[in-house]
C-alpha cells in the first residue's frame, strides 16, 4: 500500500498495523502532488519509489495506492465534475515505465485517459527515460513477468471522471476488486455523507460530512501545529485523534494482531487479503 501524501496517509494511519498483520506492507513518504499534475500529463519523478524499485520490478506486488480529494462531489463554486486527484497521472505514469522496461510497449491504456499521442509524447520526457532505465537496470534475468495493469477504485464505487490539463478526459468504471496479475490499484477513498453509518452520525447534529475535507487544506495547520513562548511546535494531532476515534468507534487495539476485525477495512483490501492467502507474495516491503 502507497499513501500518497499528504492527504492519502489520513484515512490509513490507524490500520497500517493491522494490514502489516494481514501481510499487506507499506511503503510510507511517496508524494506526487496534484499540484503539480494539474497542468503536466506528463508528471514524473524517477525517484519516486526508490528503495523499492528492485522488489516492485521482480516481485511485481500488488499495489494500492491511496489518495482522496473533496472533489469526490460536484460543487458549483469549485468543480463541475465528481473526479480523481490529478495526481494518479504521476503514479500512471510510473506504470508506463515500468512496462516499457519489461520489454510491454503495445500495453493499452485507453481506458485510463492515454492515447498513442499522449504516450508517445511521455516516452520523448527525460525524466520518463531515466525511470524506464533505472527499472532496467533493477530487473533481474530469468524471471517470468506480466505487464502491470492501473486501475482506479473508489470508496463510493462510482463512476468518476480523470482529467488532464486540467480538462475532464473520460469516465472511469472503478475497478471491481477482482485481483488478478500485477496490478496498481489508485483509490480515491473520500466518504460520501451517505456512507456515513447512522451511529457516527447521531453524534454530530445533523453536520453534514464533506469527503475528504482535510485535502491541501489549512485545516491541517490547525490541528497539528501549536504556538507557545518556544515558538512553533510541531503536535502531530490530527493522527493522534484519528487513531482515538478508529479504536474509540471499533473498540479495538490496533497494535494486537490477533485482533483484527476486517469489517473495518474496505472492500478492496478485503479482496487484497484473499489475494495475499492465494498468492502468499503482495505487499511491497521497504527495500
Amino acid at each position: 500500500m502507497v499513501p500518497n501524501l499528504s492527504y492519502g496517509y489520513l484515512p490509513v494511519v490507524a490500520i497500517i498495523d493491522e494490514l502489516q498483520a494481514l501481510g499487506i506492507g507499506s511503503i510510507i513518504g511517496v508524494k506526487v502532488g496534484s499540484t503539480e499534475s494539474h497542468n503536466n500529463r506528463e508528471v514524473m519523478n524517477s525517484r519516486l519509489f526508490k528503495g523499492n524499485r528492485t522488489e516492485i520490478s521482480n516481485e511485481q506486488p500488488v499495489i494500492i495506492v491511496v489518495d482522496g480529494t473533496y472533489n469526490l462531489v460536484v460543487s458549483n463554486n469549485r468543480n463541475r465534475t465528481a473526479r480523481y486527484p490529478d495526481a494518479h497521472q504521476g503514479y500512471l505514469n510510473h506504470v508506463i515505465a515500468l512496462n516499457d522496461a519489461m520489454g510491454f510497449l503495445d500495453v493499452d491504456y485507453s481506458k485510463v485517459g492515454k492515447d498513442p499521442e499522449d504516450i508517445e509524447r511521455l516516452r520523448s520526457a527525460p525524466e520518463f527515460q531515466r525511470a524506464v532505465e533505472v527499472y532496467k537496470g533493477v530487473l533481474k534475468d530469468g524471471e517470468t513477468r506480466e505487464p502491470y495493469q492501473f486501475q482506479m477504485w473508489n470508496t463510493a464505487e462510482m463512476n468518476l471522471a480523470i482529467r488532464g490539463g486540467r480538462q475532464v478526459l473520460q469516465e472511469v468504471v472503478p475497478y471491481d476488486g477482482e485481483v488478478k496479475g500485477p496490478a496498481m490499484i489508485f483509490a480515491n477513498v473520500g466518504v460520501l455523507d451517505e456512507q456515513i453509518p447512522d451511529k457516527i452520525r447521531e453524534g454530530y447534529g445533523g453536520m453534514v460530512h464533506k469527503p475528504a475535507q482535510f485535502d491541501d487544506s489549512g485545516l491541517i495547520i490547525n490541528f497539528d501545529f501549536g504556538y507557545d513562548e518556544y515558538g512553533v511546535r510541531y503536535l502531530n494531532r490530527l493522527e493522534t485523534e484519528v487513531k482515538k476515534a478508529y479504536n474509540r468507534i471499533t473498540g479495538s487495539d490496533v497494535t494486537r494482531p490477533d485482533n483484527v476485525d476486517l469489517n473495518t477495512v474496505p472492500a478492496l483490501i478485503r479482496s487484497l487479503r484473499f489475494y495475499v492467502a492465494e498468492e502468499e507474495e503482495v505487499g511491497v516491503g521497504a527495500h
